[in-house]
């Protein structure tokens, strides 16, 4: 599962939507257990390598018991887990 928290990403996701510019990146929160072994540099450049679009991505990759524990905390991941538009990966 993958939480778009910026205005690129809810435009992307709802035609119309959000605020972005084309200068403006797309920021994703990726849960997945597959990344329980990886250290978080790798789990990085992993998604990244999937990545298939001209525009820039910010990605925060978290198991999903890390990102239980992030969302509560303050912080970007709790943004997103707030506001953010779940995108099914």
């Amino acid at each position: 599962m993958g939480l778009g928290f910026t205005s690129r990403t809810s435009s992307l996701c709802v035609p119309g939507a959000g605020d972005h510019l084309r200068t403006s990146d797309v920021d994703l929160v990726v849960i997945s257990p597959d990344f329980a072994s990886m250290p978080f540099l790798r789990r990085i450049r992993e998604v990244v390598a999937l990545w298939e679009s001209d525009l820039d991505l910010e990605v925060l990759p978290y198991t999903p018991e890390e990102f239980e524990r992030k969302k509560e905390e303050i912080g970007i991941v709790a943004v997103a887990a707030r506001e953010g538009v779940e995108i099914e990966l």
